[in-house]
Order: structure tokens, then C-alpha cells, then sequence
């Protein structure tokens, strides 16, 4: 009975011994698992791709509505300066501002802005209440939405960028 057992050990200090060597000569991973891997990082990737460009598309049009906020922040600083000025008139006033790009020099709006617009940005429409000068609404236009602004809030759509083609 002795002898079974060391017959038995013996042979688990070979295998053992066995498989030992194999994990120390063994240096990568086989075909079948990198292509596991990669099939899992793959379905991952189809998953999380499309939703992250969603959360990007979000934050930029949250950045679009805050620049438009801060625009028309600086549209009541500058009708406050112009009834102040006794310039203040609610038909030229709103075209004044309106005709030159907000990033111009010319456009007496930018003495008052306060962040940075987006490039290509554009005011396209004002309404200001001279009576008691207050900015009544905005339109504020950048990249393929147009943003108005008024009392109730912020109203944002997107509209369709004309090729430049003109196809």
C-alpha cells in the first residue's frame, strides 16, 4: 500500500513538473484568444461610439445656448450705454448691431462681450423694449442652429447650412 502512494505522488511531482514548464515556455497569448479579445473590444466600441457623439453634439449646443445668454447679456449692457447716450432708437439700434459679424471690429457689440463667440457665429435678430430698455429677444445664429432667447427661455432648432455649391 506504501509503495501506490509513492507511485501516485511521484507521478503528481511529474505533472507537476509538466505544467510548470509549459506556462514558463509558454510567452504569448494564442490566435483564439486575441481574436476574443477583439471581437468584445469591438462590440464595446459599437456600443459606446454612437453615444459619446451624442453627449458631443449635447455639450456643444449647451455651449451655443450659453454664448447666447452672454450675447444677449452684452446686447442690454450696450442699449443701456445707448439710452443713456440718448441714441437708443428701436429700429437702428437692432440693425446697428446686427449687420457687422460679432467677431468684427465694427460691430459696437463687441466692446461688450464678454466670452469668446464661435467662429462664423452671427446675431440676426434683436428686439429691444426702448421704454424701458430691455432686451425682449434674440436670435443668435452658429453653426447649423439657429437660438432665440427671450423671456420664457431659450428655443433651440437647427436648420439645414446651404451648400456651397448651391446644389
Amino acid at each position: 500500500m506504501m509503495r501506490v502512494r509513492t507511485v501516485f505522488a511521484d507521478r503528481c511531482l511529474v505533472w507537476k513538473r509538466e505544467i510548470m514548464e509549459n506556462k514558463r515556455n509558454r510567452n504569448g497569448f494564442t490566435l483564439v484568444e486575441m481574436i476574443t479579445v477583439l471581437a468584445i473590444l469591438g462590440v464595446l466600441a459599437a456600443i459606446i461610439v454612437p453615444s459619446m457623439l451624442g453627449f458631443i453634439q449635447k455639450a456643444k449646443v449647451q455651449q451655443y445656448v450659453a454664448e447666447a445668454y452672454s450675447v444677449r447679456s452684452s446686447v442690454q449692457m450696450f442699449a443701456i450705454d445707448e439710452y443713456a447716450a440718448g441714441k437708443l432708437d428701436p429700429l437702428k439700434t437692432p440693425v446697428k448691431i446686427t449687420e457687422k459679424a460679432l467677431d468684427s471690429e465694427q460691430n459696437p457689440l463687441n466692446a461688450y462681450l464678454k466670452v469668446q463667440c464661435t467662429d462664423g457665429a452671427s446675431l440676426k435678430g434683436v428686439t429691444i423694449k426702448t421704454d424701458v430698455v430691455e432686451v425682449l429677444e434674440i436670435v443668435y445664429q452658429v453653426d447649423k442652429y439657429k437660438i432665440t432667447i427671450n423671456e420664457t427661455g431659450s428655443h433651440v432648432e437647427e436648420h439645414s447650412v446651404p451648400s456651397a455649391t448651391g446644389r
